[in-house]
């Protein structure tokens, strides 16, 4: 399944809008991707032509990803998902 971080929740991003209201109210907080799930924001990269091959996962902080630790399983998972390939040589196993 999807692997959900309290700084993805919406009551954490609540709380961070109302901190940054206080400290820079000047600045807007938007999260347009919030809503969406893993292999959606995957879609919309691989439709605007992000070059998703450059984007990191890992939890492990290698120069590749490690292939095995939970968000590259869930990385992985969203690929296949969203039906888009991944390209060049982006993990170690």
């Amino acid at each position: 399944g999807a692997v959900r971080y309290t700084t993805g929740t919406r009551a954490f991003t609540d709380r961070f809008r109302a901190l940054a209201n206080v400290v820079a109210p000047e600045v807007e907080v938007a999260l347009p991707q919030a809503e969406l799930s893993k292999p959606e924001v995957i879609r919309l990269g691989a439709d605007l032509g992000v070059p998703l091959h450059l984007t990191y996962s890992c939890m492990r902080g290698r120069e590749r990803h490690c292939g095995t630790c939970i968000q590259c399983r869930a990385r992985r998972e969203a690929f296949v998902s969203a039906g888009v390939e991944e390209g060049g040589d982006v993990y170690e196993t």
